[in-house]
């Protein structure tokens, strides 16, 4: 089935990683003549001297369409092999975030509404379905690098995948601080968000690796990576030290323990069954959780530097691209589990539907009420994608109320159907402050971000990917 995604693309589909069916599937027969059909001419035949003439007609006639057939089946074959370059993407599924949670059970309230995420299913497309996407007046046809920025389209699945996961520890942290308690960040490496072919880390590093220190060096940010290579030499042999994004993201929650989904799955959907507390191990970040700290020694490549002081000299290179990974001690054991859904712009959804649960239960006013956007750390929400596609999903699903980035409005309004409000925000409590107006409360436990770090942070670097 084609990728769900509720990212920037998301959720995003690629080529390498997983098989997908095109957008649309075709579901049809192609039929024969009727029995009635045949007797009336067999009948024919019998009765007047025109009836050979009339079945040689026929013959005739079950040939040519026969034969049509076989090169309409031959054409559609060799288009579906003929790759346009292009992503399809069109109108998913808006879910409702309660059926995604497991909170402790002295914490939450029954709900009065519903808070729904909003995905897109995204889809290679070749010259057959682009023939049917062309024509539909819901999917949108979009350049296959405004999807991978690229990137190497076989980490596509990896690359929604961390975004996912940074989006769910994004939103355990501002759930967290907006209900009054302190939760300090501190930076415990760099995630490697891509790796080029052909480089130093390909075949080492994979996206979802840690990086932790580079020939002893400690690494706590992405700019702390970039400086460790930039002090080697081309062709030098370097360690790097790494653990998995899985150990990192289990070592925020009460006890450091467990994921909620398979860890190290191969690929989206093999996810397996809830099986502990915490964020979902995502399909598609190969490592698994629980490994340690493991070493790769590899020689670093150069490129030849266009920057002021260093034009034309040979830097040290190792390929990859790094976000600065947060950690928390987060003090709530939160259970997420979204499915196979990639990307970060479930995170405001993640972040009201837990508010919802754990204060008061009526921050909706018992309305339908979806929404849509990344969040940060420090409460900001962020720009996505498939604003417009996203919106005809939540208004499909009888949504009264779309929170959307203020950067995504009028797309997202393009989209909306009748009786659809689209609300832009860009942050948190904007967010908030929205549902009130429209009837909603705020249970007495959220008593808001705490001064201080614990309260308002955002890592150095955070979801900057510069080369190292």
């Amino acid at each position: 089935m084609p990728r769900r995604s509720s990212s920037s693309w998301a959720k995003l589909g690629s080529p390498g990683g997983s098989s997908r069916a095109p957008a649309v599937e075709w579901n049809g027969t192609v039929g024969s003549p009727r029995a009635g059909g045949w007797h009336s001419f067999r009948g024919s035949a019998r009765s007047g001297s025109r009836g050979a003439g009339s079945h040689r007609r026929l013959w005739r006639a079950t040939t040519i369409v026969t034969a049509v057939i076989a090169v309409i089946m031959v054409a559609g074959a060799a288009a579906s092999q003929v790759d346009m370059n292009s992503y399809s993407i069109a109108p998913g599924q808006a879910l409702p975030v309660s059926g995604m949670l497991s909170l402790p059970k002295g914490m939450v309230h029954p709900l009065k509404g519903q808070v729904l995420m909003a995905d897109v299913e995204l889809a290679r497309v070749n010259l057959l379905t682009w023939i049917v996407d062309h024509f539909s007046s819901s999917t949108r046809i979009v350049n296959a690098s405004s999807v991978t920025g690229g990137w190497p389209a076989v980490e596509l699945d990896a690359q929604s995948a961390v975004e996912m996961e940074e989006a769910e520890l994004a939103a355990f942290a501002v759930v967290s601080r907006q209900l009054g308690y302190s939760v300090v960040e501190r930076n415990a490496g760099t995630v490697v968000f891509g790796v080029l072919p052909n480089t130093a880390a390909w075949g080492k590093l994979q996206v979802g690796d840690v990086v932790t220190a580079v020939d002893g060096h400690q690494i706590s940010t992405n700019t702390d990576l970039a400086a460790a290579i930039r002090r080697g030499v081309p062709g030098q042999e370097a360690t790097v030290t790494f653990e998995s994004l899985h150990s990192v993201l289990a070592s925020s929650l009460p006890g450091g323990h467990g994921t909620g989904r398979a860890a190290g799955a191969g690929s989206p959907g093999g996810a397996g069954s809830p099986g502990g507390a915490g964020t979902a191990a995502h399909a598609g970040v190969g490592r698994p959780a629980g490994g340690g700290l493991h070493t790769v020694t590899l020689r670093l490549g150069s490129y030849v530097s266009g920057g002021k002081g260093h034009k034309g000299q040979k830097i040290a290179f190792l390929g990859v691209s790094g976000i600065t990974q947060p950690a928390y001690a987060l003090p709530i054991d939160f259970q997420l589990n979204p499915g196979p859904i990639g990307g970060p712009s479930a995170g405001l959804a993640f972040t009201l539907g837990m508010l919802d649960e754990l204060a008061g239960g009526d921050l909706t006013g018992g309305r339908i009420v979806a929404a849509t956007g990344t969040i940060r750390p420090d409460g900001s929400v962020g720009a996505i994608g498939g604003a417009r596609e996203k919106a005809i999903a939540v208004t499909a699903a009888g949504a009264s109320v779309f929170i959307v980035p203020a950067a995504n409005y009028k797309s997202a309004l393009s989209g909306a159907g009748r009786g659809l409000r689209v609300v832009p925000v860009t942050s948190l409590g904007q967010a908030i402050s929205a549902l009130k107006k429209l009837g909603g409360k705020l249970g007495p436990a959220a008593m808001g971000p705490v001064p201080g770090p614990g309260g308002h942070s955002v890592p150095p670097g955070y979801l900057y990917t510069p080369w190292s």
